[in-house]
């Protein structure tokens, strides 16, 4: 190791000139990190946490998009039209066949629609027989309810209402049972008419354990139903 001050040779373990006593220079000289070796460490796993963190935020943010997505598809409904009448009903129901055990009003009563989903069935049905066109509605609703408890079934309540668009509806809730498959089943009926003086039924049930549920369809019927 060479002094720096007189140029004398030392040692390589000395740490001072054997000749003049200067400290030698590696001993002297202050340690110094480097660029290039600790710094793009520490920059590389700034990059890593960052990069991290935003996997995590758009992770979060389809999960919220998905997630409203399905809620749109289990809460949202469709609207059905059939000459002036017009309602909203879930979209989990889709258009079938009215199956044959469906209690409807008799003969005087034409079938015009039958919407089914997995635990319930929505059946629209329209007056044709000419000799009830001077029926009142509460009439009718009582005649619906004969043919109810002609089938053993009976009559919980019977209502005449004014929905939010102003349509009048008298209506009641049945009890029965399916004869097919001897399964209690509750009904919740609506008897209205239009400005033409069609009287239209429109009849929601299903399993009497899933009632619940098919008040909430007969009531998202009854607030959006409107006539012309």
């Amino acid at each position: 190791m060479k002094c720096s001050n007189c140029g004398t040779e030392n040692p390589e373990d000395s740490q001072f000139c054997t000749e003049c006593g200067n400290k030698l220079e590696r001993f002297n000289r202050p340690v110094n990190v480097e660029k290039g070796t600790v710094q793009p460490k520490k920059s590389n796993r700034n990059k890593i946490i960052i990069g991290g963190i935003v996997v995590v935020i758009v992770l979060i943010f389809v999960g919220i998009i998905l997630a409203g997505s399905n809620n749109s598809v289990a809460t949202g409904n469709s609207t059905y039209n059939i000459n002036d009448v017009s309602f909203s009903y879930p979209n989990s129901f889709v258009n079938a066949s009215a199956p044959s055990s469906i209690i409807s009003g008799g003969s005087t009563w034409q079938q015009s629609g039958f919407l089914l989903d997995n635990n319930s069935g929505i059946n629209i049905q329209i007056q044709t027989n000419p000799n009830t066109a001077g029926y009142t509605l509460q009439e009718l609703i009582l005649a619906d309810e004969a043919s109810v408890k002609q089938n053993n079934g009976s009559v919980l309540s019977t209502t005449n209402t004014t929905n939010p668009n102003g349509v009048v509806v008298a209506g009641d809730i049945e009890t029965l049972t399916d004869p097919t498959s001897n399964t209690p089943l509750r009904y919740y009926d609506m008897i209205f008419s239009d400005s033409k003086g069609t009287v239209y039924s429109i009849s929601v049930y299903g399993d009497d354990s899933d009632n619940t549920q098919i008040q909430q369809v007969q009531q998202t019927i009854f607030n959006s139903l409107k006539v012309s």
